[in-house]
């Protein structure tokens, strides 16, 4: 995995959403990472090819996988339901 995406990303962050299919690294990847820096920070991967092995692989850390089209709605709704913001 290449460790400088996980090096850029703030200590701050208390949500954070990837597609999973990226050139350089998996979604996945990147948010197991994420997840050792900053056990606290909510994750979302979301993906147009969101098959078996994707989402189980998402499972196994816990991390919800969005297929892809979604609407704002669900996505901000699978947002509230992480627990990264409070419903008002």
């Amino acid at each position: 995995m290449d460790s400088r995406a996980i090096r850029c990303l703030n200590e701050n962050i208390t949500t954070f959403s990837s597609s999973v299919r990226m050139p350089v690294v998996l979604g996945t990847e990147l948010a197991e990472g994420l997840k050792e820096q900053s056990p606290g920070t909510k994750i979302i991967l979301v993906s147009a090819f969101a098959d078996e092995p994707l989402r189980s692989a998402a499972r196994s850390l816990g991390i919800p996988l969005l297929s892809k089209p979604f609407t704002t709605e669900t996505f901000l709704d699978l947002v509230e339901r992480t627990g990264a913001v409070k419903s008002q």
